[in-house]
Formats: structure tokens, C-alpha cells, sequence
């Protein structure tokens, strides 16, 4: 007899690392099937440019209202710093969208990622929850408290939960708010080594995409990438969660360096930047081209000698699978702990918001270009990632869930105690 399980997968799809994981824990799952099991995938989707690529890999998508151009998730929930949904109508259009997705589907399981809605929907529709996310939530909170930041409240997010029905007091945080009954942590677990987490919380393995989705690279970018002149090569890409004062601010670090610098590739997203305003900066410098095609990142980090970036988990772990090390900006508390950890293993640099200047940006990355010891720190880190499978310990943590009854496993298994060695 085959006991068949039904699972939605709920997160932001219009952002590059959430929505390249979830689609490799997708397939995960698929792969790492228990005998006598049997699933059934489905994604939500408000819109977004990733859609034909959950399809090319064979899993449906039920669309979601409200839809949206889903290009760039800041303004399709038209944030509002500090709310994270522009309005208290918008928040309620996106719960009450997802919570009717899930009661076409009827799923025993959400996975969803650091997606409010997505978390609120299930638990008010009675459904189990696993969350992925690129950092263990107690310790963000830590150093949002060390930083007295504080955590934020979604008063919008809030009333819209209130409005919908919930019963008792509603989770007000961005934290509370994406809570999932198991949480997994899609990074690299020698970083947590002697760090006491949560029962609910398991450190699964560095998870990123190692397809090519998106466009071909062009002629022009090839070029550069390939080209046997013996200057050091640079890439700077910011994801679709960047800034854009922040890309602009590194174009012009890398462009205004003489051409015999460095050559350089700019991945440009439309989410945070129009690529006609970084061509400005680049103007006629033959050593620099930028694109804002999704071209595939991992063959690009295998060749660059430095990526800069802006933290974001799925960069990072991209960069450091090429071995490669990093100089980085970091955009919010989780980029911060992401890029602490390199630079406290020696793989790269993290300057802060007031040091993201141009000269300070051209010094670090010639510093980790220059001291071959940033290098070999990097190709470490490499050498951890390849030897272990985040895809498929992400996928036996949700396995083994399942198969406890869609309850909160025992952390006796080290499987799921974070016990991953590298």
C-alpha cells in the first residue's frame, strides 16, 4: 500500500534564492522518496518570472490572487519600510489568496520559506508548516536585540491576520508571523558548531541552485570571462533583494578602476536596478559588461577570482562552491550573520553601510585578490559544500517528518539534530 502525501510549497517566487531552493527541495523530495511513500507537489504563485522553470522540472502551479507582475517582491507587496505589505487590504488580498489555493489542494504539508502569508494561510487552513530559511531564527533575533533594532512589527500584516479571523492573540513579528511547526536551515553546519538551537530547528546543508536558468551568456560576457590577459576577473551581482544605491555604488567601484584593473561581469536584476543606469556608469570601459539576464551564476563563480555582493545565502553559497571569496555589503540582519560567518572563516570581507564607498569597495576586493590566504579559505568552504548534499538532507528531514505523522520529530535522530557532518 502507498500512502500518498500531498504537498504545497508556498514562498516568494519572485525572489531568486527562495525561489531556486525551493525548487531544489522540490526535487529533493521527488528523489529521495521512501518506499511504500508517494507525493504530489504543488507551488503557489501570485506570479512570477520563475514559473516556467517549476514547470520545465514537472511539478503544477495553482495561481494565487492577487496576482502580480512578479519581477520584485518589494514592490509587488508594496513594502513600506518598516511593513513589510503596503496595506492592511493588500496583506488580507494575499492571505485570503492563499488560504483559498489551499483549500482547492488540500495539502497534509506547506513548506514555505521566510514568507508571512504563506505561514499565516496554512496555520489559519489547520495544515502542518516546515519552513526553510538561510538563518536559524533565534539567532537573527539575537542580533537584532544586540543591535537594538529590535524585532518588527507588521502592524499592517497584524491586523489583516486579526481581520481574517485568527483565533487568540496573532503573531505581530516577521519572525512570529512565518513560524512553521519544524524549521530547516539550508546552510552550511560547521558555522553553528557549538551553538545551542531550538528542537524544532535542523541544520540541513547548504542549498542553491546548480542549474541555468535564464538566458545564454553573450558574446561580450563570455569574452571577459575568458579572456587570457592575466587580469584578475570580478563579479558583482546583488540578486533581486540588493539595492539599488548599493549596485550602483559598486559599478562605479569596479568601472572607474583603470581597465587593466580587472575585467568584470555585472548581473544587473531588474528587481532592484534598470540595467541603463549601471551602463551609464560603465560607459565605454571595453573591461566591464553588465546584463540583467538570470545567466547561470556557479560556471561564472568557478571562473571569477572575487564576487561582490550583497549577502543574500544563495549567492554566497554560489560563490563559495566556485571557491571563490567575497567581498560583501550586508542589506538586513540575516546578510550580516551570512557575511559575518565568511569573513570570520577568512573567505571574504564584509564592509558596513558607511564603508560602501568606492575606494573602500576597490581596496577590498584587491585585498582578497592579492592575499592568496582569502583564496584557499574560499576553496575550503568548496571542498565542504561538494562533499555534502543540502538537497538531500533538506529532503530526508522532510521525509522523516512525514513519516513521524506530520509531527514535531524527536531530535534523537541525527538526521534531524543538525548533526550534518562536512
Amino acid at each position: 500500500m502507498t500512502t500518498k502525501t500531498r504537498i504545497a510549497i508556498s514562498c516568494a517566487l519572485q525572489n531568486a534564492g527562495q525561489a531556486t531552493r525551493s525548487l531544489e527541495i522540490a526535487k529533493g523530495i521527488m528523489e529521495c522518496t521512501p518506499a511504500g511513500h508517494e507525493a504530489a507537489i504543488t507551488f503557489l504563485s501570485h506570479g512570477s518570472w520563475f514559473e516556467p522553470y517549476i514547470r520545465e522540472a514537472g511539478f503544477d502551479i495553482i495561481k494565487c490572487q492577487p496576482q502580480v507582475e512578479g519581477r520584485c517582491t518589494d514592490e509587488d507587496m508594496r513594502f513600506d519600510p518598516p511593513e513589510l505589505i503596503g496595506s492592511v487590504e493588500w496583506a488580507s488580498a494575499f492571505i485570503a489568496g492563499q488560504r483559498q489555493a489551499l483549500r482547492e489542494i488540500q495539502p497534509d504539508l506547506v513548506i514555505h520559506s521566510f514568507w508571512q502569508v504563506g505561514s499565516i494561510a496554512a496555520r489559519m487552513e489547520g495544515i502542518s508548516t516546515i519552513s526553510f530559511l538561510p538563518v536559524p531564527p533565534s539567532i537573527v533575533i539575537d542580533g537584532l536585540h544586540k543591535s537594538r533594532l529590535g524585532l518588527v512589527t507588521q502592524h499592517n500584516l497584524t491586523q489583516a491576520i486579526i481581520d481574517a479571523g485568527w483565533q487568540g492573540e496573532p503573531p505581530t513579528t516577521i519572525y512570529d508571523q512565518c513560524a512553521a511547526d519544524l524549521t530547516i536551515i539550508t546552510d552550511i553546519p560547521q558555522f553553528y558548531a557549538g551553538r545551542e538551537l531550538p528542537p524544532d530547528v535542523a541544520i540541513t546543508g547548504p542549498l542553491f541552485t546548480q542549474g541555468t536558468y535564464g538566458a545564454a551568456m553573450d558574446r561580450k560576457l563570455l569574452s571577459i570571462l575568458t579572456a587570457e590577459d592575466g587580469r584578475p576577473k570580478i563579479l558583482l551581482t546583488m540578486g533581486s533583494s540588493g539595492t539599488k544605491a548599493a549596485i550602483l555604488e559598486a559599478t562605479r567601484a569596479i568601472a572607474t578602476a583603470t581597465p587593466a584593473n580587472w575585467n568584470a561581469v555585472i548581473l544587473a536584476s531588474p528587481a532592484i536596478c534598470r540595467i541603463e543606469e549601471i551602463q551609464q556608469i560603465i560607459g565605454d570601459n571595453p573591461a566591464v559588461c553588465a546584463t540583467d539576464q538570470f545567466v547561470p551564476a556557479l560556471p561564472i563563480a568557478e571562473i571569477v577570482d572575487c564576487v561582490v555582493t550583497h549577502g543574500g545565502q544563495a549567492t554566497i553559497q554560489t560563490a563559495l562552491a566556485g571557491g571563490t571569496p567575497i567581498v560583501g555589503l550586508a542589506m538586513q540582519m540575516e546578510q550580516q550573520i551570512n557575511l559575518d560567518f565568511i569573513a570570520n572563516a577568512g573567505a571574504g570581507i564584509r564592509l558596513a553601510s558607511d564603508q560602501w564607498r568606492t575606494s573602500a569597495i576597490q581596496r577590498a576586493i584587491r585585498t582578497v585578490i592579492e592575499d592568496p590566504s582569502y583564496t584557499m579559505r574560499a576553496q575550503e568552504l568548496a571542498h565542504a559544500i561538494h562533499t555534502s548534499s543540502g538537497r538531500q538532507q533538506s529532503a530526508e528531514c522532510i521525509w522523516h517528518y512525514i513519516e513521524q505523522g506530520l509531527t514535531i520529530p524527536t531530535m534523537t535522530d541525527s538526521r534531524i539534530s543538525g548533526e550534518f557532518p562536512l
